[in-house]
């Protein structure tokens, strides 16, 4: 199951003085060659008692430094979100490369929200309404009914208040480039109180 990373180096002397910026390459680098799903992402939280979760969740947008995804609010992950704190990773295997990112969390503004909601196929609506994401589910076709029901009733699906999103606001990221015999590139940004970047390369 060994994997050697046969990949051009990451000359982090031309990386962006922006790390979003270099995000930005790297996303459509990975856009480009073909990776399924880019936006994929684990979103990692900790919860009450200092035990860490972590989830798959897509990516719907970056722009002004914010990661920006959505949930619903009632869920084990809106409740962890809102200690303000949140990791994220992208994994691109099709590129050997790795984005983590680690910052503040914030609720969007329910306009966002709604303007997300609002351009979701009619069948993501509805399971957003009906679903009690990451409750107890006792019965799976009492829940199938539901949907069914909501589907055949209402000709616009409007966002519920228990859903919507949040974005993450990075103060630190680390840019990962697979290499061979596991001489990694690792380069870290780490921003000051006055919102400056700074660069930092890793050891593998």
């Amino acid at each position: 199951m060994r994997k050697d990373y046969n990949t051009r180096p990451f000359k982090t002397e031309e990386a962006a003085e922006d790390p979003l910026r270099q995000f930005d390459t790297w996303f459509n680098a990975a856009l480009t060659a073909g990776q399924d799903e880019p936006n994929a992402m684990t979103l990692a939280t900790v919860d009450s008692n200092g035990w860490p979760n972590a989830r798959m969740v897509l990516l719907k947008g970056y722009d002004g430094a914010r990661f920006r995804f959505f949930t619903n609010y009632k869920s084990q992950k809106a409740a962890e979100l809102e200690d303000g704190k949140a990791a994220l990773v992208f994994w691109w295997p099709t590129c050997h490369r790795q984005v983590r990112v680690r910052g503040r969390v914030e609720r969007l503004p329910a306009k966002e929200s709604d303007e997300y909601f609002n351009s979701r196929p009619r069948g993501s609506k509805i399971a957003a309404i009906c679903s009690k994401q990451g409750q107890p589910l006792k019965d799976r076709e009492s829940f199938e009914r539901k949907v069914e029901e909501l589907d055949r009733s209402q000709d616009d699906v409007e966002r519920p208040d228990y859903w919507g999103g949040f974005a993450v606001i990075p103060e630190q990221y680390e840019f990962w480039q697979g290499q061979s015999s596991r001489l990694h590139y690792r380069l870290t940004y780490h921003q000051d109180s006055e919102g400056a970047w700074s660069q930092e390369i890793l050891y593998p």
